[in-house]
């Protein structure tokens, strides 16, 4: 479906909005290190700032304290003339380059050691996969979900809630939904909707996909992203793909991420009527 060829470098989005530079170049360097062990040979790192704030020379700076950094990289700050959202942003950096590999990447994630390379490999050896999510674990070490199965409005509307009494009622079809009986398993598996905080394709296949919908400014991207990624091959949960996320709840956000999560949510059952 996708042939191979000799390239082995790596494109990276971070969209970033009022982070500091030395929190990114925490997560970079973990990625970096990662990289080394895998068949990498050059990372391309597209940050895109959404705000307007990010130079990139602090950033720059504290990667370089780190020693024995084999692996080439190369980090590009790109300045919008707005705030372009999220699925908008990582599309600006998906055009720029011709990498074997492009990863979507939040700004609050870190990698363990092995993880890229365990990644690639299983791309390279799996033909029919174009693009793997991680096993992801919080700031306390606990494994959560970062795929999911098709939602139905009072299942969101339940998660939007977080509310723990109702969680617990309902918590045989909230736990489907989150396939937590897919992420118990360190058996990777085929799935449906992969989460937008690390997102790892091949190249190719997100190019004919389009990238994300830019119709989503903020929320659902992720998932809409993923339906139509599989037109074009196989999304798979892998274990081996390690990474911790300190990402927060939707229903913890401020006002105007919560009118973001609803209009999108609104969006996309529109969109993907059952």
């Amino acid at each position: 479906m996708f042939p191979d060829n000799v390239n082995t470098s790596l494109d990276v989005s971070v969209v970033v909005y009022k982070h500091s530079e030395q929190q990114i170049a925490k997560v970079l360097e973990t990625l970096i290190i990662s990289a080394e062990e895998s068949t990498i040979n050059k990372i391309i790192i597209f940050i895109i700032d959404n705000y307007g704030n990010f130079s990139g020379e602090k950033l720059k700076r504290n990667i370089n304290k780190t020693n024995n950094l084999s692996v080439t990289y190369e980090i590009k700050v790109l300045h919008p003339d707005k705030n372009l959202g999220y699925g908008k942003a990582n599309n600006l950096a998906c055009n720029l380059s011709d990498s074997k590999y492009h990863l979507v990447l939040n700004p609050d994630v870190f990698f363990d050691r092995p993880s890229i390379a365990n990644a690639i490999n299983y791309l390279d050896h799996n033909y029919d996969v174009v693009l793997v999510s991680p096993k992801i674990e919080n700031e306390k070490g606990i494994i959560v979900s970062g795929i999911k199965r098709f939602p139905s409005f009072p299942i969101l509307f339940l998660r939007f809630l977080d509310i723990p009494f109702l969680n617990k009622i309902f918590k045989r079809s909230l736990d489907h939904y989150a396939c937590m009986d897919i992420i118990q398993s360190d058996i990777p598996q085929e799935i449906i909707m992969a989460s937008g905080c690390c997102m790892l394709f091949k190249k190719e296949a997100l190019k004919k996909v389009g990238g994300f919908n830019e119709d989503y400014f903020l929320y659902f991207e992720d998932f809409d992203l993923s339906l139509r990624t599989k037109q074009f091959g196989e999304i798979h949960y892998l274990p081996s793909f390690k990474i911790k996320h300190l990402g927060g709840n939707t229903g913890r956000k401020g006002f105007t991420h919560i009118r973001y999560f609803i209009a999108s949510m609104f969006k996309f059952f529109r969109q993907y009527k059952k």
